[in-house]
């Protein structure tokens, strides 16, 4: 993957969550599922061309909380699963806004599209001051 900074990174969640109806953003434990196409941030972005380009992907995979697909990150050190692979992209994001728009292990994101969309342009504002 060539390196990003957190802005690009940013605009680039956006660009994919505001093509995505607020209906399939899954807010529980699923990171993508190919049948319904519904998600959770990491998941549909996981999907995207651009993202796919960079490394991060996902790959199927069996009874892991009801989805059908795990983001994957490949990168020179192999590639990184689920939570891993997460922290791995996305390392210029703080732990912080990554529980905001990706949630935890122990913590479901629940944000609607609107408001993912709002926690990103934020960040976007911080960066820019």
């Amino acid at each position: 993957m060539t390196e990003h900074n957190k802005k690009e990174l940013l605009v680039q969640i956006k660009r994919v969550i505001e093509g995505t109806d607020d209906a399939k953003l899954n807010k529980v434990y699923t990171w993508y599922k190919p049948k319904t196409k519904e998600g959770c941030v990491a998941g549909i972005c996981a999907q995207d061309e651009w993202f796919n380009k960079q490394g991060f992907k996902s790959e199927p995979i069996e009874d892991y909380y009801d989805a059908n697909h795990i983001p994957i990150y490949a990168s020179g050190n192999g590639k990184q699963y689920s939570w891993s692979a997460i922290d791995s992209f996305f390392y210029t994001f703080s732990h912080k806004l990554k529980a905001k728009l990706f949630g935890t292990r122990t913590i479901v994101m629940n944000l609607s599209k609107d408001e993912i969309i709002q926690v990103i342009n934020e960040e976007l504002e911080q960066i820019h001051a």
